[in-house]
This record gives structure tokens, C-alpha cells and sequence, in this order.
């Protein structure tokens, strides 16, 4: 598992959700900086958290090699409940057939509304 020493803990060592999610998967800088086409030291440095902030296309580009979520990787492990909704009625309407025109009408409106709740 790859661990930093942390200068602001005074020598202390934490672990990013980068390296613990490319543990996980079982793969290397090398291997996932040939995958993303990025340079070897900056996933390095994102891995060490030497690196804190990066563009949203490098950081799907990180996701999509891993085969993780963006929220797996980086975010804090909580998903609101208007995003887990949204999440279960997409993965409904992907299940629908395609001629089931009045289900997928349904589910699209169920969507939207689901949508523009603040």
C-alpha cells in the first residue's frame, strides 16, 4: 500500500483514495500512466497527493483506465439521495426495451422531475 509522510500530520503517514483504489485494482503508475497517456511523474504526484487538484478530463481519464467511478476514486464515499435516485432510474430505462415507448416516457418524466428538485 502506498503511504506519504504527511508534513502538515508532523511526519505522520495517510494514504490517497488514488493509490488505495490502484491497489485495489492492481496496477501500477507505469502501467496506468500508459493506459491514460499521461506523464508518469504527474500520476505520481497525484498518487502521493503532492498533487492535489487536476482537470476533470485527467481525472476520468484515471477513472475510465481503473475502471472506477469518479466518486470511488476522489470523492468522499457519500452519494446524496437525488443522485442515488437518478442512478436507479437510469439503470431502469437502460432495462427497458426499445419498444416499450410508454415506459420509457414514464421513466423520462419521473427523471426530469427527480432532476429539478433543489
Amino acid at each position: 500500500m502506498y503511504t506519504i509522510i504527511d508534513e502538515k500530520n508532523k511526519g505522520g503517514k495517510r494514504e490517497t483514495k488514488l493509490s488505495l483504489m490502484m491497489t485495489k485494482m492492481n496496477m501500477g503508475t507505469v502501467v496506468l500512466a500508459d493506459k491514460t497517456k499521461l506523464e508518469y511523474g504527474q500520476i505520481s504526484n497525484y498518487k502521493s497527493g503532492k498533487q492535489t487538484n487536476m482537470m476533470l478530463d485527467t481525472a476520468k481519464k484515471l477513472c475510465n483506465a481503473l475502471g472506477t467511478s469518479l466518486d470511488e476514486t476522489f470523492g468522499d464515499g457519500q452519494v446524496d439521495f437525488k443522485t442515488k435516485l437518478l442512478a436507479e432510474v437510469n439503470a431502469e430505462i437502460k432495462k427497458l426495451d426499445g419498444r416499450d415507448a410508454e415506459g420509457h416516457l414514464w421513466y423520462n418524466k419521473f427523471k426530469e422531475m427527480i432532476s429539478n428538485i433543489k
